[in-house]
């Protein structure tokens, strides 16, 4: 389901609407430790998950690892909030192409 239809379904039943933004950590442990809290944080209810990514895709993998994760195993809609400044046009296709891979596939 799109995320605006989402949206507009929690308004018209008169519910809270907000969402999560995560900016990808730094670290592998940092990652590890967002990674153990994922579940915990989906439990308020979030209608969606904003996953940054860097200037220049500098977290791009990390935003990748994070978005397929809240999508796919925490099963929270998800939403890549690409930073197209600096980016090289293949790696901006390179990751709409992973994405549409695995993107709504809820385990």
């Amino acid at each position: 389901m799109k995320i605006v239809d989402k949206v507009n379904e929690c308004i018209a039943k008169g519910q809270t609407v907000f969402s999560f933004e995560f900016f990808p950590p730094r670290t592998e442990e940092g990652v590890e430790n967002l990674f153990d809290r994922l579940d915990r944080m989906a439990a308020y209810g979030p209608v969606f998950c904003d996953i940054t990514w860097g200037a220049g895709g500098s977290t791009a993998d990390v935003t990748l690892d994070i978005a397929k994760r809240m999508q796919n195993v925490v099963c929270v809609e998800t939403m890549m909030h690409l930073t197209c400044t600096n980016m090289p046009l293949e790696k901006l296709d390179s990751a709409l192409a992973e994405v549409g891979t695995w993107m709504g596939r809820c385990q």
